[in-house]
């Protein structure tokens, strides 16, 4: 990752970051801090899998001693508020994949009239102003694509999600890219026209003649 980190030939970096995932049960990322070092050494991006089905404190871990900018699944985040607001001030993006996290979590699926279950706790980062994105995991495994995941994160989100949600979790994405910031702002302009010409052309469609 470090050989393959380093810009080459005029055309940036070839590996933008690096992920550690796996079983959390057992692996704690304290264990990996050492092999770490040289990624922090070379300004490496870090994204860690923690709080899928362990406790947040691999989530402090990973942030803490593995310095990650991303977290994979983040869902036990919930439970700790006063780290959930130090990952919104900090922006430190969560790598939500509902239809991978339904699989290992039974998370209520409230499309189809389910009473039982843990509440997804999508929204909940949303509110809470977190930088919050919706990912497939895994497309082989978990045999989906984005939209689907979106229409499952809707699916297991009470109420579904509104238009304005949506738009908010493909623009987090944008902002979560392990890219440089110049170009990040360059995608996020050219998002933001897209998004406000499709509203204009759909409650304003005179402008648009």
């Amino acid at each position: 990752a470090v050989t393959f980190g380093q810009p080459g030939d005029g055309h940036g970096p070839r590996v933008t970051g690096f992920d550690l995932a796996g079983q959390e049960e057992g692996n704690d990322p304290v264990a990996f801090q050492d092999i770490f070092l040289p990624l922090h050494q070379h300004f490496l991006n870090i994204t860690i899998h923690a709080g899928e089905m362990a406790d947040d404190d691999k989530i402090w871990q990973a942030i803490y001693l593995l310095h990650a900018r991303r977290i994979g699944h983040g869902l036990k985040l919930v439970n700790n508020p006063k780290m959930m607001g130090y990952v919104r001030d900090h922006g430190i993006a969560i790598e939500m994949c509902p239809s991978s996290n339904r699989q290992t979590n039974l998370f209520r699926d409230f499309a189809a009239g389910q009473s039982e279950g843990d509440s997804y706790p999508l929204r909940q980062y949303l509110e809470k102003g977190l930088a919050v994105t919706v990912n497939t995991d895994n497309r082989g495994i978990s045999r989906t694509t984005m939209t689907d995941e979106y229409l499952t994160a809707a699916r297991l989100t009470k109420g579904g999600l509104t238009r304005w949600e949506i738009l908010r979790l493909v623009k987090n994405s944008f902002k979560a890219a392990f890219l440089p910031k110049d170009e990040k702002d360059r995608l996020l302009k050219e998002t933001d026209k897209i998004i406000f010409d499709r509203i204009l052309d759909e409650y304003l469609p005179e402008k648009g003649e």
